[in-house]
């Protein structure tokens, strides 16, 4: 457990659980509403790119979870698994890589 701990010039003695204040700013509905936000985008450039290239094929979904230490994400998915690592007859598009912006 992480655990801050800072005397003061009193010499009082003020220990801070960090993981406690990250479990509380995570539970927040701000918090929640940003990360939905960033992988809605995310997915809706997916989208876009997968029409352009791909005939809008794929089904671009959001799968939201909770990771072992607390942290909300949302995991976009794709059911184009070839066009995402290519194949020996599918170009690698990476649509899921480029709509985050990752090169």
């Amino acid at each position: 457990m992480p655990v801050v701990r800072v005397r003061t010039r009193e010499g009082v003695e003020v220990v801070i659980d960090t993981d406690e204040i990250f479990q509380a700013a995570n539970e927040t509905v701000q918090v929640e509403a940003a990360v939905l936000k960033r992988a809605t985008d995310i997915a809706n450039r997916a989208r876009r790119l997968d029409a352009a290239e791909n005939g809008g094929t794929a089904d671009i979904t959001l799968d939201r979870r909770v990771m072992p230490n607390g942290r909300l994400v949302y995991h976009v998915q794709s059911t184009d698994a070839d066009g995402e690592h290519g194949t020996s007859s599918t170009a690698r598009r990476r649509t899921l890589r480029r709509a985050v912006g990752s090169k």
